[in-house]
């Protein structure tokens, strides 16, 4: 009954979030707090619904100051009081709310204001702009319609190049024969491969702005078991070239990864640019690799192991190929961002928005962190 009452409540604010503002929807608001404070007696669950109506109340307030629809630092939505604090770090800005409730309690509340939403292409299993080989699914596949311009592009125009090139980085090895481990020719480009601590687990150093820029190409060596990679927070890593994925890659932590190809601007190169490879290219087809991130690839999609699972989106700026009869691809899609989780990097569309939410702390008022 708990639960049912507290995801009603949080199902409730999205569900006019984006098309109720101003004074309805602090109107709406206030008489959810007042039914759901009746309801709370009943249902014998005052914390629970607290916790729900705390949420309901913070979301209100974000959605209002990111939207600047008259909104103030405090305001008080059906005897519940919310109190705003801004923060900024660089180009970046977050917001914590404070909700107290009757009888000394309440709740704290991070967001990043965010400049729009993601792409849908980001937001779905699957997207292909080119040709794609159906064999590479057991079963019948339905593909959304993909505009050119639903494809995410990406800005490091605010970026400092020094803070985000992965060049230099332990994480980051410069490899100037696994290319030709794999590839008949070689590379024309710089080749790096990513390369864990010694206790098996990768920690690539993303900055401030949660992206990382490799000027070649990146390989994922095949290896036993699969690399994980520790991300706190959503990270974006920009290849300028192809990359090579011959291993498992799972992330730890509560960040999630986008790893997006881009075809080089300064030339043509003999293998390419912008395609991503998920298996080894001489790879064959006994291989199975399962990639718990999203991949953007400007040119191709390559699958070259008999069994490739992706879990976040896959985007495809040309063609989706199968190098073997066996290959096939599973795009699980258990692991997409929301349309308001920060991607680094990515350009977003819309209108100014608050990202989800994040609990602090529930806490006692006389040590609310905004006193």
């Amino acid at each position: 009954m708990r639960s049912t009452l507290r995801r009603f409540l949080v199902a409730c604010v999205e569900t006019w979030q984006f098309t109720a503002v101003g004074i309805g929807s602090v109107a709406i608001v206030t008489m959810l707090v007042l039914t759901a404070q009746s309801v709370s007696e009943v249902a014998q669950s005052r914390g629970e619904v607290e916790a729900g109506l705390a949420l309901a109340v913070a979301e209100q307030h974000a959605q209002d100051f990111a939207m600047h629809v008259g909104c103030s630092d405090q305001r008080m939505v059906g005897g519940l009081r919310s109190s705003l604090v801004q923060r900024r770090s660089g180009d970046r800005r977050w917001i914590e709310i404070e909700v107290a409730v009757p009888k000394g309690r309440s709740y704290s509340f991070m967001c990043e204001i965010l400049s729009g939403s993601l792409p849908p292409t980001l937001r779905r299993p699957l997207s292909v702009l080119g040709e794609v080989n159906r064999s590479l699914f057991d079963d019948e596949f339905a593909l959304s319609a993909t505009k050119a311009s639903d494809f995410p592009r990406v800005d490091l125009s605010a970026c400092n190049r020094r803070d985000v090139t992965a060049a230099g980085c332990k994480s980051f090895v410069h490899d100037v024969s696994i290319a030709l481990l794999h590839l008949r020719n070689g590379t024309d480009q710089s080749d790096y491969r990513l390369e864990a601590d010694p206790d098996g687990v990768l920690r690539p150093r993303f900055g401030e702005s949660g992206i990382l820029v490799v000027d070649g190409n990146l390989w994922v060596e095949r290896g036993r078991g699969t690399l994980q990679i520790e991300l706190a927070r959503p990270a974006t890593l920009v290849v300028r070239g192809n990359v090579y994925l011959g291993r498992s890659l799972a992330c730890i932590g509560s960040g999630r990864l986008t790893i997006v190809a881009e075809a080089s601007d300064i030339g043509e190169w003999s293998e390419g640019s912008g395609n991503v490879f998920l298996g080894l290219v001489e790879d064959d087809a006994k291989q199975v690799v399962s990639i718990d991130a999203s991949l953007v690839a400007t040119s191709d999609c390559v699958v070259s192991s008999n069994s490739a699972t992706v879990l976040g989106a896959v985007v495809v700026g040309g063609d989706l190929i199968a190098t073997h009869e066996e290959s096939r691809l599973v795009v699980a899609g258990t692991r997409l961002p929301h349309s308001r989780e920060p991607n680094p990097g990515i350009v977003r569309r819309g209108s100014r928005r608050p990202s989800v939410l994040v609990p602090v702390a529930v806490e006692d008022q006389s040590v609310s962190p905004l006193r």
